[in-house]
Parts: structure tokens; C-alpha cells; sequence
């Protein structure tokens, strides 16, 4: 089953009050100070729905803060993540962050470039291989699948459909009567 970018609810005044107060007690546990730009970034990030990249989350942040640098986004997105606050989606050699750090799937269009979330709860259920298991310890799975999104298909049979004069039911009667 897969969800569009804007099935996560948004964060209401008390959700973003205790991820606020935790993202402050996980800097202080980590010996990190709480600034205006670590919090902002953080804020972004878990308002963000289209997993964005750090350049585009950068240009968010930029607006609220001029000042800010990209190293700072960068250093902060690790921080983060570190700390269990992001989740981090390597596809393609690109890097795109994700707020939403309960248990879900990324479904990455190579067309558009879109990411969704979707819930695979069958998967979710099975136990890693002895061969993962191997490896080490597993301390999450998740599961990246590629391919072209239901936006990009429709696209793509609207204009192969154009290019082959089918687009128009009223032209393809015209030229049957």
C-alpha cells in the first residue's frame, strides 16, 4: 500500500511541544547546546513531508534564519540523526531526511524524484535472515524500493497515448465513424 507524502499527520500544539522539550533534553544529554538554529532546523524537519534534501532544508531555514550556513544543516542533520530525531534515505547516491522516524518503507520515484512512505506490515512481521543476523546486531529495517510513481506512469500513458493520436476519445470517434 502506498501512501502519498501528506498521509503523516501534522504535529499538533502538543505534539510540537513534547518533540520540542525532547529534542531539548536529547541536546542536553548529548553535552550539545540548544540554539535558534538547531531548533528551527529540527522544527523544519519534522514539519517536512516531502523528505527533503539538506539543500532544500536549507532554503526552508534560510528563510526563517538568513544567516544560517549550510554547514550548519549538514552538522545539525547529523546530529540528529544521531540522536534518533531523523531518519536518513540514501537513494540513487542522493541523501533526503525524513522526520518521521516510526516504523515505515520509502518508495523512491526515479522519474520525479518523489518519495512516499508506505506501511508493509507483512514484512514488518518477519524475522532477518540468519545471514543478517550474522553480521551483527539489527537495530531496524527498512526497506527502500524503487520505481516509477503513479504520477510519472499517468504522465507517461497520457503522452505515449498523445503521441499515438489517442488522447482524444472525440478524434478517435470522429476518425472511426
Amino acid at each position: 500500500m502506498i501512501m502519498n507524502n501528506n498521509t503523516h499527520t501534522h504535529p499538533t500544539e502538543k505534539d510540537s511541544a513534547s518533540a520540542s522539550l525532547a529534542f531539548r533534553t536529547a541536546c542536553r544529554r548529548a553535552g550539545l547546546k540548544v540554539t535558534h538554529q538547531r531548533e528551527v532546523i529540527f522544527e523544519e524537519i519534522s514539519r517536512a513531508r516531502d523528505h527533503p534534501s539538506a539543500e532544500k532544508l536549507f532554503q526552508r531555514v534560510r528563510g526563517r534564519i538568513p544567516s544560517v550556513s549550510i554547514d550548519t544543516v549538514y552538522r545539525t542533520l547529523d546530529m540528529l540523526e544521531d540522536a534518533g530525531f531523523v531518519v536518513k534515505i540514501r537513494v540513487r547516491g542522493a541523501t533526503r531526511f525524513d522526520g518521521d522516524v516510526s516504523d515505515h518503507h520509502h518508495f523512491c520515484c526515479s522519474v520525479c524524484g518523489r518519495v512516499y512512505d508506505f506501511a508493509w506490515r507483512e514484512f514488518d512481521a518477519l524475522e532477518p535472515p540468519e545471514a543478517a543476523r550474522e553480521c551483527g546486531e539489527i537495530r531496524s529495517s527498512r526497506v527502500v524500493l524503487e520505481g516509477v510513481c503513479s504520477r510519472c506512469a499517468a504522465t507517461r500513458e497520457d503522452e505515449t497515448a498523445a503521441a499515438h493520436g489517442c488522447g482524444d476519445k472525440t478524434t478517435t470517434r470522429q476518425q472511426n465513424q
